[in-house]
């Protein structure tokens, strides 16, 4: 499959990755992240400042507050356990796209400004149900920037190519990676992207790593 045949890679966006070195799905799901960001599931009452949270409820429209140098947009936050600011600068889009009746899954760092605890930048997600279940923290890649083509963005489109790309095919024989307890290489390459536990990062990467070992000791042979 070629890069542009995955949703969410344009023009512009397949020119970045080709001049990185990126030309093809497989060069984009080996483009690793570089470390990894937990967010606590939590509610707004027992978030601590200083964590990278995950929490769950509603917004107000965001208003926005001209200064003299910055644009800043500012919104309230609320779930069962209380309220906290939401605050973004120079993004006046957001006062588009945030609706008050919807819920969504906020995601970001808790801090405290002039008393008020708020979250800078916040990663909003959408959500279909008002009852959606906050249980687990989850693991979120954090990859070394392309160009004008940043973290975010990058994982964007991997997560696209991991849903709508071909199968990784497997590399290694069934009785090495039994004999070494490995998992499946297309398994690896999903879990390095998308973790859903510290246990199966930790699988992941062991599973890529002995491959680029055992490719060093082939190729010395």
């Amino acid at each position: 499959m070629q890069l542009k045949e995955i949703p969410g890679i344009g023009e512009k966006t397949s020119e970045i990755l080709v001049k990185h070195n990126i030309t093809t799905t497989y060069n984009l799901l080996n483009y690793f992240p570089r470390t990894y960001r937990t967010y606590h599931a939590t509610n707004v009452l027992d978030a601590q400042v200083g964590d990278w949270v995950s929490l769950v409820g509603t917004s107000t429209r965001p208003i926005s507050k001209h200064g003299a140098h910055v644009t800043s947009q500012l919104a309230t936050f609320k779930d069962i356990s209380g309220s906290l600011t939401l605050r973004w600068f120079n993004s006046p889009f957001i006062v588009r796209t945030v609706s008050p009746g919807d819920t969504y899954l906020v995601r970001g760092q808790l801090t405290i400004f002039g008393g008020t605890r708020q979250i800078v930048s916040p990663q909003l997600t959408k959500l279909s149900s008002t009852t959606y279940d906050l249980q687990s923290d989850s693991i979120v890649p954090i990859y070394p920037t392309l160009g004008t083509l940043e973290s975010g963005g990058i994982r964007k489109i991997i997560y696209s190519a991991l849903d709508h790309g071909e199968r990784i095919e497997e590399t290694l024989s069934d009785d090495i990676r039994t004999s070494h307890n490995l998992i499946d290489l297309s398994s690896a390459i999903e879990i390095i992207h998308r973790p859903k536990s510290k246990e199966d990062l930790e699988s992941a990467i062991r599973r890529l790593a002995f491959d680029e070992l055992y490719t060093l000791q082939l190729e010395s042979l």
